[in-house]
């Protein structure tokens, strides 16, 4: 990995083979991922996840499927479990209570 950013990808240009990486600040602006469908979209938010959670960052996920959260609950480190907060807002079984009120005033 680089000491800095994460790895997009690689790029292979005439036999040499370089790795695509993306600095942290690059990443506060705004971007685009598009694509037909089956192109890789999803394994690379998937994987760009997997980095910052490798690094020991934080990630918001916003997956109206379900089907990237769950895969990616599976990457969180045993260590790391009661940092998430899982949110469905369609499991009745265990409604999440939030209080729009509420603060912590250290924030």
């Amino acid at each position: 990995m680089p000491k800095e950013g994460i790895i997009l990808g690689k790029n292979i240009f005439r036999g040499e083979e370089r790795i695509v990486p993306i600095l942290k600040d690059d990443r506060r602006r705004h971007f685009y991922i598009v694509g037909q469908t089956g192109t890789g979209k999803s394994v690379l938010l998937q994987e760009m996840i997997r980095q910052d959670i490798e690094k020991g960052e934080g990630v918001a996920l916003i997956d109206p499927h379900g089907d990237m959260a769950e895969k990616i609950l599976g990457l969180i480190p045993p260590g790391r479990a009661e940092d998430v907060i899982y949110f469905n807002p369609a499991d009745f079984e265990r409604p999440l209570g939030l209080n729009m009120l509420e603060y912590d005033p250290k924030y």
